[in-house]
Order: structure tokens, then C-alpha cells, then sequence
């Protein structure tokens, strides 16, 4: 056991691909992050190509790797682990080379095949295999339906399904693996035993042999080879540990490995994770369950299409875009503009769903909208309201818990978001709950790390390895006079859904 040893982590974002150095003190030592930008070719169509996921990590890897040996000096890594999204797929031939670019899980196309699948088994049948609430075109299975009706030149050359974190795994080691968390969300995983949905892959026209060995979070399952230690800049023969999907690695790098804690995740989506001993099988409130990676836990993870998504958004469409805005307009500065502004932002109301919404409303169609605008509105108010919207949702997940007897008494507030005090405050405002944040920046990084240390041995459990590696930092209390204004701002939020809703699907578009 040895807390000198170094984890090289690789976490695979929507819109950012970051890379992290992590040793068995919970240290981050190095940091590598690289912005890319999936294709849109047509409307709700999201995708991207292996070539852009393999320069960003090639980058983000040499970016981290390079800060840890000029800050710390250089020693060997003990292993490397993959963690980020869920649900983005390739299509790979015999040579595991992908055949078209990956379906992103923001992509939308496969509604009508989602309500297809929704149909033959029902959302009953679909929670109890899957801890998934009903089939929605975010999931693989609806979308290899889609292929299978409108590419089935593609599907016909097709000899694996695979995620895109086990795309990488193939990409470093020749191994096609996948992880059992990661999987449960595709629609086609027992979630239970870890073993492949016969019926649905039946409907899906699907067999076991085109999909990737199942590992659990924590397995060993190849080693880096000589080629692409070559490409990456590091040693071969790194063992490469079984990550698990970014909400769960995240939840152990803010402590969360037994139940009393909701930690809560602002990246590009909004990621909420609390863990219990006993998984729902009842649909009830419909919140999306998974294994912990801690053996014996399970992890209700509900979250929202769209939080970070919707700054970067703001950024980039009121600040000037990419290469012609001032250097100075970082996403803190777009944050601290909304300083200014009073609590509910003068009645300006931010509805987020730029990508649809997820939890708990589950509908793609949803729209996004900015109501409450006035001669006097500036663009911190739109701001503003913007970030009120992402502390709406966090409090309809944490009502939902609620209601199935899930309350605990604070939130931690994981990723880049939680270093603005005023974004805690809102947060803690609107949730009328007190909202701590670790020290590390890069808990989704750090969880990983905590994960194959314990994997490797430098750490003998997850309960010492957080001990060694988990740090909690500031904590932010509600201020109970926001709390009246907010209950009402909240209520004048869920109302502007329902009142938009019948809008949402008068697009002009025939995929719906």
C-alpha cells in the first residue's frame, strides 16, 4: 500500500474531455481539459467522431501528465481508469474500429423507436429490468432500433455495440469491455444480475455476441499497449481498472459511499446521487437507480439534460462567439455578472431545456425560454435566472426523493460550479438546505481515483480511501429570508412548463 501512487484518469464530458493525475492522497497533481464540439447534422441528430475523442484525449492526457511532472516530478502510474456519459454509442467492425460517428446520449432522433420499445414492454417491466423509469430515445436500444430501420447498411456491417468508454478501453488494450452501471442505462442489461435483457435484445435484433463482456466498477480489464501508450505519451502496461458512469465516481469523491447524503453535480448536465441499501423496484417516483460502485449499495441518480450546457450556451450566444469574444469572459465571469441581481431576478424566469428535459418531467420535446423581460433587464438578469433554473431542478430532485422517503440533511456540490460561493448560495437558497463542496475541484476525477486505488490495493476499502483522499471545504447555509420568494419563484417555474408544454411539439418536425 503506497499513497504515492498515481491514478491517470480520462472523463469523458459532453462538450469537454478532461483528463486528471491523482495520487492515493487524494492529490490532483495534474489536469488536462479540452473543449470539443459534437456534429449536429440535423436537427435533435448529436454525434461525434472517433478522430475528435481521440485527439481530445491524446491532449487532455498529455496537458495533465505534463502538469504533474512539472509540479510534482516524474514517477510511474499505478493504473488508469475511464469514467464520463453514458449512453453515447459506436457501431465497430471485426478490427473494433467504429463504423460512423457516435450517437451522443443528448441526440434525440429515436423517438418514435423509443415509444415502440415503451409499448411492447411498458415502463413497469422496463424499471424492474433496467432501474430505468421507461424507454426514451436517449437510451441505445431505441437508437439501434433507429439504425437498424433507417442505416441497415450500417447495422449490416456492424460486429460490436459498444459505449464509448469501452471504445476507448479497445482503443488502449485490444479489449472490448464494457462496466455493468454504464450498461444498465442502454435498455439492454439486467440491472440485478448483470446479465443481457434476452427479450429485448430479441426485439432490438441484438445478440450477446455483438455486445462487450460485462465487468463490475473496480475490475481490472487490460493493460495499455505499446501503440497507444505511444500516442498518449505514457508507459505501457498500465493496468486499466473498470470505471463506472460520472454521477456514481462522482458520488464517491464527495463522500458519499453510505446513505444520508445528496451530492449534487453541476457539469454540463445536473447530475443529483444519494445512495441506499435497498433498491426501489416500484416505480414510484420514477427516479433512476443504479449499482454504487460500492458493493452492496445502490444509488438513486436522477438528473437534467441541461445545467452547465446552459452557461456555456449564454456564453457563447450574449457574449460573442468563439474567437471573437474578449479572453476575459470565462464561465466565472459570465457566473459573477448575476451577482448584481437580486434573488429571482426580477421576475425573469429561465425555463433550461435546450437539449429537452429529463427528470422529472421526461419529455425530449421540452424547449427552453426566458419570460419576464422588461425594458430594464440587463443581461446578468437573464444570467441570473439562468442559474436560479439550475437550482430549481436540483430542488424538484431533491422533492422526489423526498417522496419516497429519501431526505437527508445537506447537499455537496461537486465539479467546477461549486467554487462559486454565489451559485452555492442560490443553490442552498432555493433548496433551503446547506450546501457544502469538497476541495477538490474534480471530485468525478478524484471518485475515480478513489476507485482504482481501491481496485489496486493502495487503499485496503472505499471507507479508507475516502478517508485518505476525500476532503470536505466551505459551507454555505440558506438564508431563510430568500425562502418565501423562492417558493413562489419555484412554483412560477414548474407553472411555465406546463403552460409552454403544448408548444413544445409545434416545431414543423416530422420525427415526432
Amino acid at each position: 500500500m503506497s499513497t504515492t501512487d498515481r491514478f491517470l484518469v480520462i472523463d469523458f464530458g459532453t462538450s469537454a474531455i478532461k483528463a486528471g493525475v491523482v495520487d492515493g492522497r487524494g492529490r490532483t497533481l495534474g489536469v488536462g481539459t479540452v473543449d470539443y464540439t459534437p456534429a449536429t447534422p440535423q436537427p435533435d441528430w448529436i454525434e461525434c467522431d472517433e478522430d475528435t475523442y481521440w485527439r481530445s484525449v491524446q491532449r487532455a492526457v498529455g496537458a495533465a501528465w505534463r502538469d504533474a511532472v512539472r509540479d510534482h516530478g516524474d514517477a510511474p502510474l499505478a493504473a488508469l481508469t475511464i469514467t464520463g456519459q453514458g449512453e453515447t454509442f459506436f457501431c465497430l467492425d471485426e478490427s473494433l474500429r467504429p463504423l460512423r460517428p457516435a450517437i451522443v446520449w443528448l441526440d434525440n432522433r429515436a423517438v418514435a423507436e423509443a415509444e415502440i420499445l415503451s409499448q411492447r414492454f411498458g415502463p413497469e417491466e422496463i424499471y424492474a429490468r433496467t432501474g430505468q423509469p421507461d424507454s426514451f430515445a436517449t437510451w441505445p436500444a431505441a437508437k439501434i432500433l433507429w439504425l437498424r430501420r433507417h442505416q441497415p447498411d450500417v447495422i449490416a456491417r456492424t460486429r460490436w455495440f459498444a459505449l464509448l468508454e469501452d471504445w476507448l478501453i479497445a482503443r488502449l488494450s485490444g479489449q472490448l469491455v464494457g462496466e455493468s452501471a454504464l450498461w444498465s442505462s442502454s435498455m439492454m442489461l439486467n440491472i440485478d444480475d448483470g446479465t443481457w435483457w434476452t427479450e429485448m435484445l430479441e426485439v432490438i435484433d441484438v445478440t450477446p455476441h455483438q455486445l462487450p463482456r460485462i465487468a463490475a466498477p473496480g475490475d481490472i480489464v487490460g493493460a495499455v499497449g505499446y501503440a497507444a501508450a505511444q500516442e498518449l505519451g505514457i508507459t505501457a502496461g498500465i493496468p486499466i481498472v473498470a470505471g463506472s458512469v460520472d454521477l456514481l465516481v462522482a458520488a464517491v469523491g464527495a463522500g458519499s459511499i453510505e446513505p444520508g447524503t445528496i451530492s449534487e453535480i453541476t457539469g454540463t448536465v445536473l447530475g443529483v446521487m444519494t445512495c441506499t441499501t435497498e433498491r426501489p423496484h416500484e416505480l414510484a417516483a420514477g427516479l433512476p437507480v443504479y449499482r454504487h460502485v460500492v458493493p452492496g449499495l445502490w444509488c438513486l441518480a436522477p438528473y437534467s439534460q441541461t445545467a452547465g450546457l446552459v452557461l456555456r450556451w449564454l456564453r457563447d450566444n450574449f457574449y460573442g462567439p468563439p474567437g471573437e469574444r474578449s479572453p476575459d469572459v470565462s464561465f466565472d465571469a459570465v457566473v459573477a455578472e448575476a451577482a448584481s441581481v437580486p434573488p429571482g431576478a426580477d421576475g425573469v424566469t429561465f425555463l433550461p431545456h435546450l437539449a429537452g428535459a429529463w427528470f422529472p418531467e421526461y419529455d425530449l420535446s421540452a424547449k427552453a425560454a426566458i419570460v419576464g423581460l422588461t425594458l430594464a433587464t440587463r443581461r446578468g438578469h437573464v444570467v441570473r435566472a439562468a442559474l436560479e433554473s439550475v437550482g430549481y431542478m436540483l430542488r424538484s430532485h431533491i422533492e422526489n426523493l423526498a417522496s419516497i422517503g429519501v431526505a437527508p440533511a445537506r447537499v455537496v456540490s461537486l465539479g467546477p460550479s461549486a467554487r462559486s460561493e454565489l451559485w452555492r448560495q442560490i443553490k442552498a437558497d432555493i433548496a433551503q438546505l446547506p450546501v457544502e463542496r469538497v476541495d477538490a475541484t474534480e471530485s468525478t476525477i478524484v471518485g475515480s481515483a478513489v476507485l482504482a486505488a481501491v481496485s489496486i490495493g493502495t487503499h485496503p476499502d472505499f471507507q479508507t480511501a475516502v478517508g485518505a483522499m476525500v476532503r470536505t471545504g466551505e459551507r454555505t447555509e440558506p438564508d431563510s429570508r430568500t425562502a418565501s420568494l423562492y417558493d413562489r419563484r419555484y412554483t412560477d417555474y414548474r407553472a411555465l412548463y406546463r403552460v409552454l408544454e403544448p408548444t413544445f411539439r409545434h416545431d414543423g418536425s416530422d420525427a415526432r
